[in-house]
């Protein structure tokens, strides 16, 4: 596993998320031996590719390392994580991952739920849950052999966010309520509509804020990622916030 330590002499906002999977993948590799990460790819089981793969996906834990030695050849134009995409779709695409394998990563992510869900502070709690909901959601996590497991981890982080929202102090929610509706629309979370429904009915009944600006977030809401099984819920916050303004 990556230290979470750092040596790594740059800033850290520097550092690359694939370049930490290097550094895990390198060091399982014999001292001076030239490094094939196709190769290296290959020999791992559906358990690790699926460690590789969690890291590949931004895993929050890891401090990233910036490695100086790592470029990638000039003859191979594709980037660390695109041959690692790869490697994994031809590993998971046609087969079946053993039930235990499953077993574990959902283990894995749940207990990265619990550390969320073990913050006293629900600002902190709401803003954790978003991102971790973000990490999981790449492409990479989308494969039909995920799929249930993805819905599973988005059930459990909305009911958290949904009881975060409730437990924000008045003086604060107004100005958190707003930055977590733009960056839940920059992240493009609303893909998940029925849980941007959700979040709504949460946010509506005790948004005391500019109501101009929830309407308007509501509409583009309304304009990009809405179903048509969400437009009455959705003309029914609008007409509550136009009544309260």
């Amino acid at each position: 596993m990556i230290q979470s330590s750092c040596d790594c002499p740059y800033d850290q906002g520097t550092c690359k998320h694939e370049v930490a999977v290097y550094y895990w993948l390198r060091n399982r590799l014999s001292p001076g031996s030239p490094f094939d990460l196709a190769k290296e790819l290959s020999k791992l089981k559906k358990a690790e590719l699926i460690d590789v793969m969690l890291k590949l996906v931004h895993d929050p834990d890891i401090h990233h390392r910036l490695a100086h030695d790592f470029t990638p050849p000039s003859s191979n134009p594709k980037t660390f994580v695109q041959v690692c995409e790869r490697e994994i779709v031809g590993k998971f695409s046609n087969g079946t991952i053993h039930q235990q394998e499953m077993k574990t990563l959902k283990r894995y992510l749940f207990r990265k739920i619990n550390v969320i869900q073990s913050d006293e502070n629900p600002i902190s709690r709401l803003f954790n849950s978003i991102s971790f909901l973000d990490i999981v959601t790449p492409t990479i996590m989308r494969c039909e052999t995920f799929i249930h497991l993805l819905f599973a981890v988005r059930d459990e982080i909305t009911d958290l966010m949904v009881s975060a929202i409730e437990e924000i102090p008045k003086a604060e929610r107004d100005m958190v309520l707003q930055r977590f509706i733009l960056i839940w629309h920059e992240l493009h979370l609303a893909v998940y509509h029925d849980v941007h429904v959700q979040l709504l009915k949460g946010i509506v009944p005790i948004y005391e804020g500019d109501k101009t600006f929830l309407i308007d977030q509501i509409d583009r809401f309304r304009n990009t990622h809405a179903e048509a099984s969400d437009l009455e819920h959705l003309d029914e916050f609008t007409k509550v916030l136009t009544e309260e303004s």
